[in-house]
């Protein structure tokens, strides 16, 4: 209470009604455009979500694994294409576990596949293991497979939906534009640099090569 009476005498806030005659604000208007995922999409769904409620998952740290499976979830949210590159770290982790025994769950290895909060950063020591059974052996092998086919799976799938909706809807939004008078521009928001990285390679197979820039905390596309 005391902080809020100090800072009514220099903090006030403007509500936009309240300036609309001095500042010319741009007229928004919402489109929703609705699709359906494919059969192969549809599978990867299920088959992600399936291994994720495991009862035991080696290739993720029980400690990490709710944190671990929020990504996972908001990479499969974002792209196959950026998921078969997670899938892929996880299929290396578990052959790695199988030569030396180790698994190192560092949340921040999935920084190139999603944008990582502050929250979601969590680093935790590596996991020794003095032997393996034969039947852990199994299970292992068994889970390197079930990752690898989701993996070759996500591989398969290239032209995905919201893709191929995203090129409608911008024919769509540009030519409202064009009847507006406005330049025919376009910002496409992206969780992840992976799927950024497929949107520009399928944007430019498709009527805009040489139109689209990339911007993310690597910088360094300047086309």
């Amino acid at each position: 209470g005391e902080l809020k009476e100090r800072l009514q005498r220099i903090v006030h806030r403007t509500l936009r009604e309240q300036v609309q005659e001095y500042v010319n604000y741009t007229r928004r208007s919402a489109m929703v455009i609705k699709y359906e995922p494919t059969q192969q999409e549809q599978e990867l769904y299920d088959r992600i979500e399936a291994y994720l409620r495991r009862e035991v998952i080696f290739a993720i740290n029980p400690m990490a694994l709710p944190m671990l499976s929020l990504i996972i979830r908001k990479i499969l949210s974002s792209s196959a294409y950026a998921l078969s590159f997670t899938l892929g770290k996880l299929v290396a982790r578990l052959e790695a576990f199988k030569k030396e025994g180790v698994i190192l769950n560092n949340v921040t290895d999935f920084g190139e596949d999603v944008e990582l909060d502050e929250d979601d950063i969590y680093d935790d020591d590596a996991i020794e293991e003095n032997y393996i059974t034969h039947s852990e052996v199994y299970s292992i092998d068994d889970e390197i497979r079930e990752l690898s086919q989701c993996r070759d799976l996500a591989q398969q799938i290239r032209h995905e939906t919201k893709a191929v909706q995203l090129i409608d809807a911008l024919k769509v939004a540009f030519d409202r534009i064009t009847s507006l008078g406005g330049n025919k521009k376009a910002l496409i928001f992206t969780e992840s640099r992976k799927t950024q990285e497929y949107l520009k390679i399928y944007l430019e197979e498709h009527g805009y090569r040489d139109k689209v820039v990339c911007f993310n905390g690597m910088n360094n596309d300047f086309t």
